[in-house]
């Protein structure tokens, strides 16, 4: 069974779990029924931009034919397209969640929670990455901005963390450090 991190980051506080495609896939989905529109779209690094393929539909994972799949409805001809990923190479999920205030035409802010899903994939070959977002349509005015903004704010989280050697690291190194740390007696 393969196990992914999961880095988020919740209004700045940060955690990394341990993610399987049976619990991703039902939170990627309650994602979609919550939200009336969620775009799809990937990042490019190299050019410094962010693509829109459109609204997505569904999402899926199948572990025995090693795919993810992502539905979406493109934007201009509203026609239904398909984008298949190994499902082996999927490297690191992120969730970014950060409460906003949006500028309204009374005199108080409106505060609104955005959440935006990035989903990366790493050739091993060639150390190239590849990443996919998913986020609501139409909470804020800007989108596509909020996720060029939160993306360097999850980034980084959970790299430094590898479920697939040890399981959660952090935990085996507390018992490992009990073993090996002699106690402190009260009196130092």
């Amino acid at each position: 069974m393969k196990t992914f991190g999961y880095g988020s980051n919740l209004n700045g506080y940060m955690s990394t779990i341990e993610m399987i495609a049976d619990t991703f896939t039902p939170r990627v989905n309650t994602y979609l029924e919550t939200y009336d529109e969620v775009i799809i779209g990937k990042l490019d690094f190299d050019q410094s931009e962010i693509y829109q393929y459109g609204l997505l539909k569904s999402f899926a994972i199948q572990e025995e034919e090693d795919q993810v799949q992502f539905t979406f409805e493109t934007l201009q001809e509203k026609s239904l397209q398909s984008l298949t990923e190994n499902y082996q190479d999927l490297y690191l999920t992120h969730e970014g969640v950060f409460d906003l205030l949006l500028a309204t035409d009374e005199d108080e802010d409106q505060q609104v929670e955005y959440r935006v899903i990035f989903l990366t994939w790493v050739d091993f070959q060639s150390g190239e990455e590849k990443t996919y977002f998913i986020a609501p349509n139409h909470i804020v005015p800007e989108p596509l901005a909020c996720v060029a903004e939160f993306w360097p704010l999850v980034s980084e989280i959970g790299r430094d963390v590898d479920f697939q050697k040890t399981g959660c690291h952090a935990n085996e190194m507390k018992e490992i450090l009990k073993r090996v740390t002699p106690p402190q007696s009260e009196k130092e």
